[in-house]
């Protein structure tokens, strides 16, 4: 909660504080523009595309952070209380429970970051796919490694989409009969088109 107050919730009263004073008729185009930034930041993600530059990722991660924290700043600008306090229950809710647990967010995107280190096999499958086998897990918890299949845009060479992936648990599974070994030519038989 500490990085939150030190940083992002002043950046996102800040940031309104610039807009309205320097443009004040656009309260509500940047309202929708942070929604929007934030709308498709997220579905970048949730359709499997990505940076190759892990840092890419994670600052995309902090700029939708800060759009959303502006958006809910924003909706405290609208002049009708019962329509502000309506229109601000929505974003402010998925903003508060981001709030609290705030620093732990932090402290597990910087260890995806710094946890960024090759993969243990890359293969490529066709043209546009590759295929990686990179190992998860830590001491005292459940570990495995996961076979990804990426589809890279020849247009945009710092773009992927991850189009197939198989996580294998090899310690810590449940069950009595350990897991299957997984390889690339099994996520290629899952993608299949």
């Amino acid at each position: 909660m500490f990085a939150n107050l030190v940083f992002f919730l002043p950046a996102a009263v800040g940031a309104s504080y610039l807009v309205r004073r320097s443009w004040p008729d656009t309260k509500a185009l940047t309202g929708v523009g942070s929604a929007l930034l934030s709308f498709l930041i997220f579905e970048f993600y949730f359709f499997g595309f990505s940076f190759k530059a892990v840092l890419m990722n994670v600052a995309c991660i902090v700029i939708a952070w800060l759009a959303y924290g502006f958006l809910a700043i924003t909706c405290l600008t609208i002049p009708i209380k019962p329509f502000r306090v309506s229109v601000l229950v929505v974003p402010i809710r998925p903003f508060w429970i981001v709030y609290v647990l705030g620093d732990l967010c932090l402290l597990c995107l910087g260890l995806i970051a710094l946890s960024d280190g090759p993969p243990e096999h890359t293969e490529q499958m066709k043209p546009d796919l590759i295929c990686t086998i990179t190992e998860w897990g830590m001491a005292g918890a459940s570990s495995g490694y996961t076979v990804h299949l990426y589809k890279s845009f020849s247009g945009f060479p710092f773009l992927e989409r991850s189009i197939a992936r198989i996580s294998v648990v090899q310690a810590g599974y449940s069950g009595t009969q350990p897991p299957e070994d997984v390889f690339c030519a099994d996520a290629m038989a899952k993608y299949s088109p």
